[in-house]
């Protein structure tokens, strides 16, 4: 008998069947009191936007190509651009002469509509957000997160400074629908697949529906994310790509990262590339390498990447190394995937192609589900240990401190990615400390609990000085404690 996954009892968050979604990035790039935004919401519209680097130079983007440009050729650039003269001002006092000129003259803009000259044609480049750092946080819905800068006494220093998220949301993330358009939830062929692929079990299906959905939400709704247990998928590799497909379209192909065996052949000495901007790994593990140290030590590395959504797909239940961290295997199936047609009433086999069309024209309805649905955490974090497909393995608190004591006194600042997503003033500090031989006491609580949260030692600085102290005692004993007036106290990190 075919098994629906419309039998399941899962808890939705619907009205009427239909979902109205809405767009992920609502924030502007620039700030809308600015004087001189209608010339640069018009500039928009031609897909260019203007900043200024913090030393000074001016960069634009065009069509999605970032340049410099002196300011002396910005008022003949964005002239061209426009169909009209632009006046650029670099001071306040130019700009009052510039008013004088102007005052009171209408005009039109490229657009066609009217407003006096100086709203319409007047560049104050001293308004332009001044970028100062590039950063990637998917959970961050602002393209520019903007920072005023004050003085001891508290008066605004530098009132423009921001930093630039560059994650660019799918569109199944930011859709662009008609207001009031809602999607249907019956009848998903990608919930079926899914249904499918953990061979019909209940438990299994309401878990990894779960783990997508919270990612899902997480960066829709800026929620705080916890990093769930990682998926191992065990079986027919074919089925394993169609969901990694699926997972790729709906956040993201460039940051979503594989490693293949090819991955591993090309880059045997240069692995440890920066993979700040993904929001997936997966371990696509083909071949057995317990016998290749090299090798083992890139998976290894990998696997102990911490802020990552990860996945591990192998062909058999074998395992090609040990798990030292929680995950959740799913032993996918092996036969052919068919659904039961209401016309014929019968079942039809889907070949690969029909099953990877037939969801990619149902991942809108699909991501208004994950939207939709209320997460279980409970599920997702404490799946029950009497799941047959449930194999779970747990950090203890002494291993967190043993990793955390490595990242410190070897200063591994590729360890502290999620520090950088989280809290990128935290992750920078730290950053220079480590360049310059440091680390602060005050820094070490902040970083173990965006490491590993909810511990029992969360929030308590002495407990994790006594844990510390206890696995490495040479190193974060009180007489190893230095102390300057401008720092405060502090270890050494050579």
């Amino acid at each position: 008998m075919f098994i629906s996954y419309e039998n399941v009892d899962l808890p939705l968050c619907t009205q009427n069947g239909y979902i109205i979604y809405d767009s992920y990035f609502y924030s502007e790039f620039y700030k809308k009191e600015l004087s001189s935004i209608r010339i640069l919401k018009e500039l928009e519209g031609y897909d260019i936007i203007l900043w200024m680097n913090p030393n000074g130079k001016i960069s634009y983007r065009l069509n999605s190509q970032i340049n410099l440009i002196s300011i002396q050729k910005l008022s003949l650039f964005l002239s061209n651009i426009l169909g009209r003269d632009i006046f650029v001002v670099t001071s306040y006092r130019e700009n009052e002469r510039i008013i004088e000129q102007l005052k009171n003259k209408p005009t039109y803009n490229s657009l066609g509509e009217p407003g006096l000259q100086i709203d319409l044609s007047v560049l104050r480049v001293y308004e332009l957000p001044i970028i100062q750092y590039y950063i990637f946080n998917p959970f961050n819905k602002n393209k520019m997160i903007y920072k005023t800068q004050k003085d001891n006494l508290g008066k605004i220093k530098i009132k423009n400074l921001a930093l630039y998220n560059n994650f660019i949301p799918t569109n199944y993330l930011n859709p662009r629908n008609p207001a009031g358009y809602g999607f249907s939830i019956r009848h998903s062929i990608t919930m079926q697949f899914l249904f499918f692929l953990c061979k019909y079990n209940e438990g299994c299906f309401r878990y990894l529906i779960s783990w997508i959905a919270y990612l899902f939400q997480s960066i829709r709704e800026e929620k705080e994310y916890e990093i769930p247990p990682f998926l191992v998928l065990i079986g027919e590799k074919k089925y394993k790509e169609i969901f990694w497909n699926i997972l790729k379209e709906i956040f993201g192909w460039n940051y979503c990262l594989e490693i293949t065996d090819d991955f591993l052949e090309k880059n045997l000495n240069s692995y440890k590339q920066p993979i700040s901007n993904t929001i997936i790994l997966n371990l696509n593990i083909i071949s057995n390498y317990t016998d290749d140290k090299e090798k083992n030590e890139i998976l290894l590395y990998f696997l102990s990447k911490i802020g990552f959504l990860r996945i591990i797909m192998l062909d058999s239940t074998e395992k090609t190394f040990d798990f030292s961290d929680e995950y959740f295997a799913i032993n996918i199936s092996e036969k052919p995937f068919e659904i039961y047609d209401h016309k014929t009433k019968s079942n039809i086999v889907y070949s690969y192609k029909d099953l990877e069309d037939g969801i990619n024209s149902d991942l809108n309805n699909f991501c208004a589900y994950l939207l939709a649905l209320k997460i279980e955490k409970n599920l997702l974090f404490n799946a029950d240990n009497n799941l047959k497909l449930n194999k779970k393995y747990t950090l203890t608190l002494g291993d967190k401190i043993k990793i955390f004591s490595d990242i410190i006194v070897n200063k591994k600042i590729t360890k502290l990615d999620i520090v950088e997503r989280e809290n990128y003033t935290l992750y920078n500090e730290v950053k220079t400390d480590f360049e310059t031989g440091i680390v602060k006491q005050k820094n070490l609580i902040k970083l173990f609990d965006i490491l590993y949260k909810n511990t029992k030692i969360s929030g308590n600085s002495r407990g994790l000085m006594k844990a510390l102290r206890e696995f490495n005692h040479d190193f974060f004993s009180s007489s190893e404690i230095l102390s300057k007036s401008k720092i405060g106290k502090y270890f050494k990190v050579t």
